[in-house]
């Protein structure tokens, strides 16, 4: 059994299995029959080969992928490429850290000010969607959104 098999299930193989069936029910002679069985196992043959080479050329668009982040060298961009992302979370440190640690030292009581939900709402959003985003373009999904989210 091919791993293309076991990953779609033996799909290819029940297809192959019904055009058996189907040509099954005409009547050829037995010469015929063995032409056609034999076609049809060809035919099967290929389209292994075929899923196989395309498995294999998907995985090594990913691993070229990873290999072209794990070397590049601008730091600035590697971990996080959306500047929005480094806003909201100096945003945060800011408000949760800085904040409280200064009213700490004055004692007065810390009280950091209420981020609006806005912030929340719209700094998740963006966040979430360069997750996703980033996510597809390691899985090797290539489309017009990743390229809208990813910037390439």
């Amino acid at each position: 059994m091919s791993i293309i098999t076991s990953i779609l299930g033996e799909g290819v193989g029940k297809l192959f299995d019904g055009v058996k069936g189907i040509i099954g029910q005409f009547k050829l002679s037995p010469e015929e029959k063995i032409k056609a069985d034999l076609e049809l196992a060809r035919l099967q043959a290929q389209s292994e080969i075929i899923l196989e080479q395309s498995f294999q050329s998907e995985m090594e668009a990913k691993k070229s992928i990873i290999v072209a982040e794990l070397n590049q060298g601008d730091t600035f961009t590697k971990r996080m490429r959306p500047m929005m992302g480094y806003f909201g979370m100096a945003v945060i440190f800011y408000n949760y850290c800085i904040i409280p640690t200064i009213q700490y030292i004055r004692a007065t009581a810390p009280a950091p000010f209420n981020l609006p939900d806005f912030f929340w709402i719209s700094w998740g959003g963006i966040m979430a969607t360069y997750s996703i985003g980033r996510t597809m373009e390691k899985r090797g999904i290539s489309n017009g959104f990743t390229k809208i989210v990813t910037g390439k």
